[in-house]
């Protein structure tokens, strides 16, 4: 009987340390004001030139696109929406994605992915995503 309950107390230790594990988004937090946005060097090394969601417009479908933001609400399985000191964006983050990273609107992140467009609407498939 003792052997049984250990059995049951690792098995629910087990699902208990992956569940933590998954990560994502909590949308417990209130993100700062656009123009309150933290800004300066956080550890981005790609030497990819950060890209403002006001300047999306501009840029061609399928390019490869690195940004900076606070992710402010999900809007759908996998969808966010980005805010940076310009405006919003559309993202698309796999749940693989996340690492065990946890992001709340108040943190401020950097993404880096592929701009979509599709029917008049912009999406950014992201391909990485660093809580800074």
């Amino acid at each position: 009987m003792s052997q049984r309950n250990f059995l049951y107390g690792l098995f629910f230790a087990a699902f208990f340390v992956s569940a933590q594990d998954k990560g994502g988004f909590n949308p417990h937090g209130t993100p700062p004001a656009p123009q309150d946005q933290k800004s300066g060097y956080r550890a981005i090394t790609d030497g990819q030139q950060q890209i403002m969601s006001g300047t999306l417009a501009k840029i061609p479908d399928n390019t490869s696109v690195s940004m900076k933001g606070n992710i402010i609400k999900q809007s759908g399985k996998q969808h966010y929406l980005l805010r940076d000191e310009q405006g919003t964006v559309m993202l698309h983050i796999a749940d693989a994605l996340w690492k065990g990273q946890e992001v709340k609107p108040d943190d401020l992140v950097a993404v880096h992915g592929t701009l979509q467009r599709s029917a008049g609407r912009m999406l950014v498939q992201v391909t990485a995503i660093q809580r800074l």
